[in-house]
C-alpha cells in the first residue's frame, strides 16, 4: 500500500483528455538533426528561425518555462493505461492497469486534493487524499488514514519535485533536435516522435511520473527497446500555459526464454490556472489515526 502511495503521488503532474491532432497546423518548426542520408548538417549558431508565427521549439520552451513562474494553482486531470504482456517459456500472461486522477493544486505552500481511482486486473481501488504541510491524509475503503511522519516528508519531496507541469518540459531537453512547433488554432502544439536508446532516461521519467517505475523498473528499461515514444504537448498561445499533454510509448524486451512488450499511454489535461484559493482538509482526516500507529 505504501509503496503504491508513493507511486501515485509522483502522477501529481498530469491529466485527461488531451487532444493528438496536430495535423491541422500548417506552419511547422524543426530544430532538425541530420539530413536524409544520415549525415550531419551543418552546425547552426542560432535556434531555428521562425516559420510564420510559429516559434521555435527551443524559444517555444523559454516562454512556457517563464509563464510557470507565476504559478499559484491549477486543476489535472490525468488518465493513464498500461498494458503488459510477458511470455515465459511459452506461457502467455496479460497485466492491464489504469488509472484516473484529479487534483487541485497550490503551489505555495505545497497543497494538493487528489481523488484516484485504480483499476489493476479488474480489481479497482478509490483513494481520496489531501497532501499538505501539516501531514498527508488518505482515505481508502471508506476509512481516513494519516501517513507517519518520516514518510510524509519523503513523499512531499517528491511532491514538490513532481506536481508542477513544468516537470513535463523536461522531457524535451534531450529530445530538441525531434521536436517540432504546429499551431492549433488558439494552441501551439509540441510534438516530439521518437525511439531508441537515447531516449531511455526520458522514458524512465514518464513512467514514474506515472506511478509506475521503481529502481527495479529502472533496471529493466534499461533492457527494453523502445519502439515508439511520441508526445504531444500544447499550450494556449495567449499565456503560454500548458492545456493538454498526450503520451504513448512502446516498449519491447526479449530475454532467453522471456519476451515481454508494455504499451504505456498517458492523457493529461490543465485548467483552473491560479482559480484555487484554499484547499482545506475535513475534520474527519485531520482526526485520523496514523499508519502503523
Amino acid at each position: 500500500m505504501i509503496a503504491m502511495l508513493a507511486g501515485l503521488l509522483a502522477a501529481c503532474g498530469g491529466g485527461k483528455d488531451a487532444p493528438n491532432d496536430t495535423a491541422g497546423g500548417s506552419n511547422v518548426t524543426n530544430n532538425g538533426g541530420t539530413n536524409a542520408e544520415g549525415s550531419e548538417e551543418p552546425a547552426k549558431e542560432e535556434p531555428a528561425k521562425n516559420n510564420g508565427d510559429v516559434p521555435a521549439a527551443e524559444d517555444l520552451l523559454k516562454n512556457i518555462a517563464a509563464a510557470m513562474n507565476d504559478l499559484k494553482s491549477y486543476a489535472m486531470d490525468m488518465e493513464t493505461a498500461q498494458k503488459m504482456s510477458m511470455d515465459i517459456d511459452g506461457e502467455k500472461q496479460d497485466q492491464n492497469v489504469n488509472m484516473l486522477v484529479k487534483s487541485e493544486v497550490i503551489t505555495d505552500p505545497m497543497t494538493a486534493y487528489q481523488e484516484m481511482t485504480i483499476d489493476m486486473m479488474g480489481q479497482k481501488q478509490e483513494v481520496t487524499q489531501y497532501i499538505t504541510q501539516e501531514g498527508i491524509y488518505m482515505k481508502s475503503a471508506d476509512q481516513w488514514m494519516q501517513m507517519p511522519t518520516s514518510m510524509s516528508e519523503e513523499i512531499m519531496a517528491k511532491v514538490n519535485e513532481q506536481a508542477n507541469p513544468e516537470k513535463q518540459l523536461e522531457y524535451f531537453n534531450s529530445i530538441m533536435n525531434e521536436t517540432t512547433v504546429t499551431e492549433d488554432g488558439d494552441n501551439y502544439v509540441l510534438t516530439a516522435d521518437v525511439s531508441g536508446d537515447g531516449v531511455k532516461e526520458v522514458s524512465k521519467d514518464i513512467l514514474g511520473s506515472a506511478g509506475g517505475a521503481d529502481a527495479s523498473m529502472g533496471d529493466t528499461l534499461d533492457n527494453m527497446n523502445i519502439d515508439k515514444m511520441t508526445i504531444v504537448y500544447t499550450v494556449r498561445k495567449s499565456d503560454y500555459l500548458p492545456v493538454t499533454m498526450d503520451i504513448e510509448m512502446v516498449m519491447e524486451m526479449k530475454q532467453d526464454t522471456m519476451s515481454m512488450n508494455m504499451d504505456t499511454t498517458m492523457k493529461s489535461s490543465y485548467s483552473k490556472y491560479n482559480e484555487i484559493k484554499e484547499i482545506t482538509v475535513p475534520e474527519e482526516a485531520l482526526n485520523a489515526a496514523p499508519m502503523g500507529g
